[in-house]
């Protein structure tokens, strides 16, 4: 029986040298014994920061977009309620700058594809004389009316309000109908 061991003992340091000589011939390159998986949570950490700047580049991007749409919408309103007051001021207008009672308000309402309602209306703000007396003596009166345009695009997401003030020439100045106009007219509001 001693013998036996004695055997098994010289044969034990042989098996295992044997052993690991065939493991390191046949594997290759020598790899770690115990993998710590250092590579699959730095792979982890690396792709939730990839995906986080990709999210958050999608939200800039869409943000963005909704900037480009409201600006668009109220390009329309603004351009809108600018033609109204445009041909509120021309000659083909129903507007009457020469009305016999000043004090009267008037309206012109359109609806134009693109835009919801628009209305401009015109008041009388007051009126002044030039030098001279008549127009022989190079002198001319003036009447001052200031138009206020309101109106929108057709999705009703965007507004605009301008004001605008035309000259008109007249045959003649009432300053007292001047002061008692500018006492009631509101203030022109502007965008």
């Amino acid at each position: 029986m001693l013998l036996n061991k004695r055997i098994d003992i010289k044969e034990q340091p042989y098996r295992q040298s044997y052993k690991q000589s065939y493991r390191q011939s046949n594997s290759g390159p020598s790899r770690p014994a115990k993998q710590q998986g250092l590579i699959l949570v730095l792979s982890l950490v690396m792709l939730t920061a990839l995906t986080l700047i990709g999210v958050a580049s999608m939200e800039s991007a869409s943000m963005e977009l909704k900037a480009a749409a409201n600006s668009q919408h109220h390009q329309v309103a603004f351009n809108a309620v600018q033609s109204l007051l445009d041909y509120s001021v021309s000659t083909g207008s129903p507007i009457n700058y020469q009305p016999a009672d000043l004090t009267a308000e008037q309206k012109v309402t359109h609806v134009s594809k693109g835009s919801s309602t628009l209305t401009a209306v015109v008041n009388y703000a007051g009126c002044a004389a030039s030098l001279g007396t008549t127009l022989e003596d190079g002198g001319l009166s003036y009447n001052y009316f200031v138009i206020d345009g309101s109106g929108g695009n057709a999705a009703k997401t965007a507004t605009s309000l301008q004001s605008q003030g035309i000259r008109y020439p007249s045959a003649s100045c009432d300053p007292t109908l001047s002061a008692t106009a500018s006492a009631t007219t509101p203030e022109p509001s502007g965008s």
